[in-house]
């Protein structure tokens, strides 16, 4: 083969998907080949229940050209009023294109964001080592405190509840489900619901800050306790106690700014986090700070 044909198939650019990745370890060089995985995306809420997603499927290294999916999704799913089943409307979908096109699809994603731009909140579902509490890790790792309308279709038990989108403004949640190891691997799984709890947020997020304190107190794992905290005062920002509590770790691990921010957002919340907050050992470090003492003010 002539110098200027291997030189041109090095220049061929590679998919999205990069099929092999070249790795360099001890001098040595490997190639490391794409394994089955799919990259799933919430692009966001619509007025009703109505959410924009997309959802691209690739199939192990030499299934396919250059590494282009196998399958595609790019759309919303719908339960319409008084329904308790959702709809699907996939604008791209490899069961009708006959084709891949990354520059249709990030179009598609692009006019889908435009209509669907309500972002609403957000829970992480974390893999790892739980708090020893009766009924913490059924609570958070499984479906049933959404006590979801109708029968959805839960995905098979490989799969993992890994986030939760909800809806800011009525009564109904994206549930993603993703099999257990890292990104190149991941398969994926949703659904759409309606949730009959309609305290199902705060509830759950009540169980990521106390998986977080016990994480923190009873394991003496401060880095594992503040994931979970930031959890619950991303997820439910009016729960007062998940931002207090998480001030807290913040400032145990050294980072006093954001905990600054939660002191405050705790406290205008509640005040009785004021006088808390004065005696909280773990604010001892910011005890001289003007910012400090601005926010819960002196004895």
């Amino acid at each position: 083969m002539s110098q200027w044909m291997i030189a041109f198939l090095f220049f061929i650019p590679a998919s999205p998907a990069r099929a092999a990745h070249v790795k360099v370890i001890g001098g040595a060089t490997t190639i490391q080949r794409q394994q089955a995985h799919d990259e799933f995306s919430f692009i966001g809420w619509g007025p009703s229940c109505s959410a924009a997603v997309s959802k691209v499927s690739y199939p192990p290294f030499g299934k396919t050209m250059l590494g282009e999916p196998k399958s595609w999704q790019f759309g919303t799913l719908t339960i319409p009023a008084g329904a308790v089943r959702p709809e699907a409307d996939w604008i791209l979908n490899s069961r009708k294109d006959e084709f891949w096109s990354s520059q249709q699809a990030q179009q598609v994603s692009e006019a889908l964001a435009k209509d669907y731009s309500i972002k609403g909140y957000v829970e992480d579902v974390r893999e790892g080592a739980m708090g020893s509490q009766p009924g913490l890790v059924e609570l958070l790792t499984t479906t049933p405190s959404f006590k979801a309308a109708g029968s959805p279709d839960w995905p098979p038990a490989s799969f993992r509840l890994s986030r939760v989108h909800y809806h800011p403004l009525i009564t109904c949640s994206l549930l993603v489900f993703k099999t257990r190891g890292g990104p190149e691997t991941a398969l994926y799984r949703f659904a759409l619901i309606r949730l009959r709890n309609t305290n199902a947020r705060r509830r759950r997020a009540e169980g990521h800050a106390a998986n977080g304190v016990l994480l923190y107190g009873k394991a003496s794992d401060p880095e594992a306790g503040e994931a979970e905290l930031a959890i619950a005062a991303r997820m439910d920002p009016e729960y007062a106690s998940g931002r207090y509590h998480h001030a807290i770790l913040l400032a145990a691990l050294g980072r006093f700014d954001e905990a600054l921010e939660d002191i405050r957002a705790a406290i205008k919340l509640d005040k009785a986090y004021m006088a808390e907050a004065r005696k909280a050992l773990e604010f001892d470090s910011l005890r001289d700070d003007p910012r400090f003492l601005e926010i819960v003010g002196k004895d």
